[in-house]
């Protein structure tokens, strides 16, 4: 039992060092890359022509190991078609990156938290208004969770652009 112990870690170091000659930190070997399109994964539902209920995307590029790119859109559907959206980029720590809008509503933040799967966006408006919070549309916060639906690396631009 103890040989055993002590091969897995023989194993252990050697695959560290290993990695560490082939120019990477220990910080790069865990990275996590965000890369990808994600769909709001709420229940949207169609009736004479209309979409009701929430729907969405997000374009994320990791630029480095700490700074993406994004892309944001979220509407909440009829009657009103608000809708919510920025181009950016981030700070990437670990898996968590947080939008703060510097010319609008320095009272808003959305926090992202990737995971293999997707994306959580927790959505704060520190007055308690969120009634244009982020200078989005009326109603509009955006908590959610957004499904991933590619890894492909996407072309980030404003949606309403062109």
């Amino acid at each position: 039992m103890r040989s055993q112990k002590i091969s897995i870690l023989f194993f252990l170091v050697a695959t560290f060092l290993n990695l560490l000659s082939e120019g990477q930190s220990v910080k790069n070997i865990y990275q996590f890359n965000p890369t990808g399109s994600y769909k709001y994964d709420g229940k949207t539902q169609k009736k004479n022509g209309e979409i009701y209920g929430y729907f969405g995307d997000i374009q994320v590029k990791l630029l480095n190991e700490n700074r993406i790119a994004v892309s944001f859109y979220l509407c909440v559907g009829a009657k009103s078609y608000n809708s919510g959206s920025f181009v950016d980029t981030l700070s990437l720590i670990g898996n968590t990156a947080i939008y703060k809008p510097l010319d609008c509503d320095s009272l808003c933040t959305i926090t992202f938290k990737f995971s293999k799967g997707g994306v959580t966006t927790i959505h704060k408006a520190l007055d308690g208004n969120y009634n244009g919070s982020c200078c989005f549309g009326s109603g509009v916060i955006a908590n959610g969770f957004f499904r991933k639906v590619s890894n492909k690396i996407p072309v980030i631009k404003d949606k309403f652009a062109d």
